[in-house]
């Protein structure tokens, strides 16, 4: 009976030497073909795919030899990685995300399969890759005109959802920064689809278009407010101090993610396009389903639900950001919407400062909605929502004595006085009950 051969040498010795295999492997499928004839170029990515597997194949046997020579291993694992590059670098380039996340896919179910580190981080580093070749199809327009089922999917959403069925499938067998990073991936490759398929469709099927409408800034901001949220659920279920750094690595995405949607909001839809300030702007749709019910309604309901839901697991500070611009956008709504009604359903009222009846009609407005917020704090029994309600009120009772009794005289003052302190008395001793109540 023939000797069965084994290997034996020290970690050292196996490093050397994988690294000498590996090398002359990606030499050699670089310039083979060329130095065999200078018209073999088209046999090279062959050369790459016969090498990679070559490649493959040691590492297997060193796995079955000497699984402990985690080095060794993962040295052949990454050349192989490169190998699968050079082979489908000739390939289409529309082509190269889905190749990408196949790479993506093949590590992240070899390591199920054979316990190999470096496939742990080659799968987000081809993630990566996917994600830099799909920047890249964006910047140079390679996105056709079809709405919805277009080139994007190939793009963002498969390698997302590659990205996301990785993150599984590795975690499944320990936690750490790599299958955390996937995750973070996913999530920004799905954030990205979103934010260009709107951008897409607002634009006629045209991704490169610099045109940005309040409508479009409102659908970002709702997407980034939805990612915010979905990020902060995921990754902060199980969250403590004594938590791993890795663990923090979804809720840190998402917080950017989230920091960037309000700096849209602030500066996007609150200041820049807001038609209370820019006449230019038009409000579209009718007097419900509109421009303001898209850009200021569903934001506050989303700003508000995260702020709910984030109290236990983000700073106080940010939550009570978050709450405030929620409380800022409702108020926004309800102003532009009482002037859209109130100019029966025409834009053109936004070219001009409010008249005297508008002015009251936005306090009534106000008004209604502190008392509103009162009721669903006392409800509820949430002290934030009714110093919310405060709020409203304070500044409602400002701007009814400082702007909208400034131009009345006489009887009319007189009568506005009193009805309005007649409204404070009463909601000032619902406060003095409830809203400063010792605890029992």
């Amino acid at each position: 009976m023939a000797a069965q051969i084994r290997y034996k040498f020290s970690q050292r010795e196996g490093i050397v030497w994988a690294a000498l295999a590996s090398a002359t492997a990606i030499i050699l499928a670089l310039h083979l073909p060329y130095f065999i004839h200078k018209h073999m170029q088209p046999a090279q990515p062959v050369m790459f795919a016969l090498m990679g597997l070559a490649l493959v194949m040691a590492a297997e046997q060193i796995w079955r030899k000497a699984a402990s020579l985690q080095i060794v291993m993962s040295i052949f694992a990454a050349a192989s990685a490169i190998a699968y590059i050079g082979a489908v670098w000739e390939f289409e380039v529309t082509l190269k995300p889905l190749i990408y996340a196949a790479g993506m896919a093949v590590c992240a179910g070899l390591y199920n399969v054979r316990d190999i580190y470096a496939l742990r981080w080659l799968a987000p580093a081809f993630a990566a890759l996917a994600g830099c070749t799909a920047l890249y199809m964006m910047n140079n327009s390679f996105v056709g005109k079809p709405i919805i089922f277009n080139e994007l999917w190939a793009y963002w959403a498969l390698p997302g959802a590659a990205a996301a069925l990785a993150a599984y499938t590795i975690g499944a067998k320990k936690a750490d920064i790599w299958s955390e990073g996937l995750k973070g991936i996913a999530l920004v490759m799905g954030v990205l689809f979103a934010v260009y398929q709107v951008h897409h469709f607002m634009n006629g099927g045209n991704v490169a278009a610099s045109r940005y409408s309040l409508e479009e800034m409102a659908l970002h901001v709702l997407v980034g407010l939805s990612a915010s949220l979905g990020g902060s659920l995921l990754g902060a279920k199980h969250l403590s101090k004594a938590s791993p750094r890795h663990a923090w690595l979804l809720p840190s995405v998402a917080i950017a993610a989230s920091v960037l949607t309000l700096g849209l909001f602030v500066f996007g839809v609150l200041l820049t396009k807001n038609p209370l300030f820019n006449a230019a702007i038009a409000v579209k749709g009718a007097n419900v389903f509109n421009t303001l019910l898209l850009a200021y309604a569903l934001p506050a309901a989303a700003l508000a639900a995260i702020a709910y839901m984030s109290r236990n697991t983000r700073p106080a500070v940010y939550v009570r950001v978050v709450a405030g611009l929620s409380l800022v956008s409702v108020m926004v709504y309800v102003t532009a919407m009482v002037r859209l009604i109130l100019s029966k359903g025409s834009v053109s009222i936004f070219d001009n400062a409010p008249q005297d009846f508008e002015m009251y009609a936005i306090s009534a407005a106000w008004l209604l909605l502190g008392v509103a917020l009162l009721a669903i704090g006392i409800k509820a029994k949430r002290k934030d929502v009714r110093i919310a309600s405060a709020l409203v009120l304070v500044l409602t009772v400002l701007k009814t004595f400082l702007l909208d009794m400034a131009s009345l005289e006489g009887v009319l003052r007189a009568v506005s006085f009193i009805a309005l302190g007649v409204v404070l008395i009463v909601i000032g001793r619902v406060y003095q009950r409830l809203l400063f109540k010792p605890p029992h």
